[in-house]
């Protein structure tokens, strides 16, 4: 089942982000105990940051992977010009039509 491997991704993902947030803390608290200013991230928390994130997005997207075709050749295909273009919320029968054709 293709589905349980996209839940695992997702899992992973987010324990990867929750990582990162954590070792983005620790670094933090690192650099307030030797007085040092702090800058930016290291390379390998911003790193497994956008890793992370790729890989719950991935995972995100593709479990429930129904995805329709965008074309409209496929989604109208089997239908006439009427049964497109029908709606009912514009159908208006108390209009000034009438007292203009009397």
């Amino acid at each position: 089942r293709p589905s349980r491997m996209f839940k695992l991704l997702v899992l992973l993902g987010a324990a990867g982000l929750l990582h990162a947030a954590y070792s983005a803390s620790e670094h933090r608290d690192y650099l307030k105990v030797a007085h040092e200013e702090f800058t930016s991230l290291p390379v390998d928390i911003a790193f497994e940051c956008l890793v992370s994130l790729g890989l719950a997005l991935f995972g995100t997207v593709m479990w429930n992977a129904d995805f329709k075709d965008i074309h409209w050749t496929s989604t109208y295909k089997d239908k006439t010009f009427d049964q497109i273009s029908t709606r009912s919320s514009f159908y208006r029968f108390q209009h000034r039509g009438r007292t203009l054709k009397a």
